[in-house]
């Protein structure tokens, strides 16, 4: 038998033994973005931590997404602790804008992250709005809190002084206990004070006990300081195919037979995932040197090595690949490794959508009253837009000019009566969200033809007048269009109002107005998470917003056709659609135990290790 020794010499062989010794490789490890009920964490963020290392341990750290916790009441607590292991990356790569992906990212900055952040240029200009949107809505919580507690505490000074004059007559001392109140936030929020309070005072406490009403003062994550030191940080790189960013840092040694670096060069590009406009899939390429490994070469070659990449994809959220195919975008390359989102692992496929566009349509029309449509602040309100802007000429003016063609030749009293049939069937349409406002700016501005019909020029050309009217942050100030009448109570309204899941912005207001009237109508046409307030909406007969109780007699239609989300069907196109490299991994993310239905379909397809990691479970990857 021939053995190394028999062709080169022991010394030879040691160094071979060490090289190989030495790990070269990427280490995955899922840091959030896996839902777990034990954890009680949401499917509403998503952040995962790669480290490249060379030899001699020499590394790289790459941040995926920076997590923002949504959904569950624990979240602000989730959103306070931040692994310090973040602070050391070497750069952060942003998939897309939604908040979920980007929220943690003043905060990750102002606690000393000193590395590069990296996204698209219009994903940046969306982000920043819905930054300084988060901290404006932070702030006005807390002050919110703040000026809760005040009045409650106004209350309980009342009734200190009813029981001190009632006390004074038992001969019992005066105990001014209200001069202990915080003089910065004029809130009593100590628990010595409320414990002594309550022995000095019993009735206080088996008749008055304010503890369970006192809102607690949740401390902002970030404020709009913050986001503006941002700017500092961000490095853009556009979507286009082969336009790349080099990640290699300086601090790896330089090739020489003592310390012989294996990876030679990294590089990051972005492919468009579809899932909402300019929104990424991350393809890292990573250049190292292979070395050959059979002892029976010639050293010389051995030494010399020869050249291979290793690609490493990362995807969160994958948009719907209904009219177009994945071979467009995915490069003809044998990937490594692929991270691929599973949100929709049990739905095998969606509801077209033209057909769901005309079931919302029908829903519309058949609602008596106004109908608010919560929605997504990004892209879902500008799409949302469109199709009610559809609905609008498709629908409704239609008949509007049949009923004035009729009332040419009718009587007063007929024309009175046709003309308010016509208010009955007319609509306004209302966009209320400053954030929504201004995004839609972007869009117009950004996405040309796509979204130019939300212009008002398009608009006007369209209709001979501005349909959608736009609310400014002071409820019902409607700022009027021209010289156009402004809103009519007799006109019926169709309001979009973000947020999706109805916990904030001026979606609360527009649900307090609506929920307890029999003719208002509520229209979900996309998933809301558990917990929230608009599944309880659904599922529910009364829901409490803001310490009150709201009966629900309006009409909650529950769509959920519309999805941004790839399906079953797609996921295994996406998956069958890349091209495989001997021992290569697919991580599937999100999509709670749903993972595990679409793994045999997966296999029939294609030979891959296929893992469902844990939350914080790492996956290595061996150049």
């Amino acid at each position: 038998m021939i053995t190394p020794e028999a062709i080169v010499s022991q010394e030879t062989v040691e160094k071979w033994d060490k090289i190989n010794r030495t790990f070269s490789g990427a280490i995955v490890e899922y840091i959030w973005g896996i839902e777990s009920v034990e954890q009680q964490t949401s499917i509403t963020w998503s952040c995962t931590l790669v480290e490249i290392k060379d030899t001699q341990w020499k590394t790289i750290k790459i941040v995926i997404d920076a997590w923002m916790h949504q959904g569950w009441k624990h979240d602000s607590t989730l959103n306070q602790n931040l692994d310090p292991r973040i602070l050391e990356a070497d750069y952060i790569i942003v998939t897309h804008a939604h908040i979920d992906h980007i929220g943690r990212l003043p905060q990750i900055v102002s606690q000393g992250f000193k590395g590069k952040i990296i996204m698209s240029p219009t994903t940046w200009d969306l982000s920043y709005l819905s930054l300084l949107d988060s901290a404006k809505v932070m702030k006005r919580e807390r002050d919110e809190a703040i000026e809760y507690n005040k009045r409650l505490w106004k209350k309980l000074q009342q009734l200190v002084k009813y029981l001190n004059d009632k006390n004074k007559k038992r001969g019992i001392r005066r105990w001014r206990w209200w001069s202990k109140i915080d003089t910065n936030t004029g809130v009593l929020w100590n628990q010595e004070y409320l414990d002594a309070f309550s022995q000095e005072y019993p009735d206080v406490k088996s008749q008055t006990d304010i503890r369970p009403y006192l809102k607690e003062i949740p401390e902002p994550l970030f404020n709009e300081d913050n986001v503006h030191a941002l700017n500092r940080y961000i490095t853009t790189l556009d979507t286009e195919p082969w336009v790349t960013q080099e990640l290699i840092l300086q601090q790896w040694p330089k090739s020489d037979d003592k310390q012989r670096p294996r990876i030679h060069s990294i590089h990051l590009e972005f492919l468009d995932a579809w899932h909402i406009i300019w929104s990424a899939q991350a393809l890292i390429r990573v250049e190292v040197t292979r070395i050959i490994t059979n002892p029976s070469e010639r050293l010389e070659k051995w030494l010399r090595g020869e050249q291979e990449s290793h690609k490493l994809l990362f995807t969160w959220d994958l948009g719907r690949n209904e009219w177009y195919s994945w071979k467009a975008l995915i490069p003809d390359e044998e990937i490594r490794y692929a991270q691929v989102e599973s949100t929709y692992a049990w739905r095998p496929e969606h509801t077209s959508r033209i057909e769901a566009k005309d079931n919302l349509f029908e829903t519309l029309q058949d609602c008596e009253g106004d109908a608010v449509i919560p929605a997504f602040a990004l892209q879902r309100s500008q799409e949302v837009l469109l199709m009610l802007l559809d609905y609008y000429e498709a629908v409704i003016q239609p008949q509007i000019q049949e009923l004035k063609e009729e009332a040419k030749w009718k009587t007063r009293e007929e024309k009175r009566l046709i003309g308010q049939r016509i208010n009955e069937l007319d609509r306004e349409i209302i966009l209320d969200s400053p954030l929504a406002i201004s995004m839609t700016e972007v869009f117009i501005q950004k996405a040309g033809k796509d979204f130019y019909p939300l212009s008002e020029e398009a608009q006007k050309k369209r209709f001979w007048k501005v349909v959608i009217w736009i609310q400014s942050e002071k409820l019902y100030k409607w700022e009027a269009q021209e010289d156009q009448t402004w809103h009519t109570k007799n006109i019926k309204r169709i309001i979009v109002a973000p947020s999706w899941m109805c916990e904030w912005w001026s979606v609360i207001a527009h649900l307090k107005e609506h929920l307890w009237r029999h003719t208002s109508n509520i229209v979900f046409i996309w998933y809301t998470p558990p917990q929230s307030l608009g599944w309880k909406i659904k599922t529910e007969k009364e829901v409490v917003i803001e310490g009150e109780v709201y009966p629900i007699y309006a009409t909650v239609h529950n769509l959920d056709w519309f999805s941004w989300h790839i399906s079953h069907n797609g996921i295994v196109e996406y998956i069958d659609t890349l091209k495989s490299k001997t021992r290569w991994v697919i991580a599937l993310t999100h999509g709670w135990d749903n993972r595990l239905r679409i793994t045999p379909d997966i296999e029939k397809k294609k030979q891959v290790k296929i893992i469902t990691p844990d939350l914080w479970e790492r996956v290595t990857l061996k150049f």
